[in-house]
């Protein structure tokens, strides 16, 4: 439903983001942020442009019922 209303696509924080990307959505990360992705989303966020990041300090393995933590590396963005 929401590819109705929304284009949708993968975005890579190792290149500048296009300037045509409204919002941009951080879902479930599972691996630190390295110092230059950090910049970048900071930057984005200055902007003035949205982001919004959905995340859980654990990664939830359904097949073992098993937790993991996560860390994120987003401490920086404070």
């Amino acid at each position: 439903m929401v590819n109705e209303v929304m284009k949708m696509e993968p975005v890579a924080l190792s290149s500048p983001i296009a300037p045509q990307i409204d919002a941009l959505w951080i879902i479930g990360p599972e691996k630190p942020y390295g110092a230059s992705e950090i910049e970048r989303l900071k930057d984005w966020v200055n902007s003035g442009r949205s982001l919004g990041i959905l995340f859980d300090r654990r990664a939830v393995d359904l097949n073992g019922i098993t937790t993991r933590k996560v860390d994120m590396g987003l401490e920086g963005m404070q």
